[in-house]
């Protein structure tokens, strides 16, 4: 059994790590120079997360009560998702932004529809211009 000292790190740790998880989803739901923010929450909730971990799993080893352990796989996982989506919008970020900003003035399917291709188009022209292009050898 854990002792009483142990207890409370762990319980203190979790939820700190729920916190910036909370937090990371509510800043998933902002716009795109906002969002952008969640990068440092998702960080801090994958260390907080992972040293947390070892401390349940050094626990694990002599007991068999690890408070939190699915809460915090879950977390990690939805955290590390988070993460990546972060990285690609921050890599994507004149695209993505136009493409939001576009999607906030649609009023209509059909103007939303034109935004989708408009961004589609764009990220064609991108790859076309990243590709190298077939040239004939002799």
């Amino acid at each position: 059994m854990p002792t009483p000292q142990q207890m409370t790190l762990i319980r203190d740790r979790l939820r700190l790590f729920l916190v910036l998880i909370l937090g990371l989803i509510v800043l998933m739901t902002q716009p795109l120079p906002f969002r952008l923010a969640g990068i440092v929450l998702a960080l801090g909730a994958l260390w907080i997360g992972f040293r947390l971990l070892g401390l349940l799993r050094r626990l694990r080893r002599r007991e068999r009560r690890t408070p939190g352990l699915i809460t915090l796989v879950i977390g990690v996982t939805l955290a590390a998702a988070m993460l990546f989506l972060l990285i690609a919008d921050a890599v994507w970020y004149p695209l993505v932004a136009d493409l939001e900003h576009c999607q906030a003035g649609a009023n209509t399917q059909q103007a939303s529809e034109l935004c989708q291709r408009e961004a589609r188009t764009r990220i064609d022209q991108l790859i076309e211009r990243l590709t190298p292009q077939n040239r004939a050898t002799p």
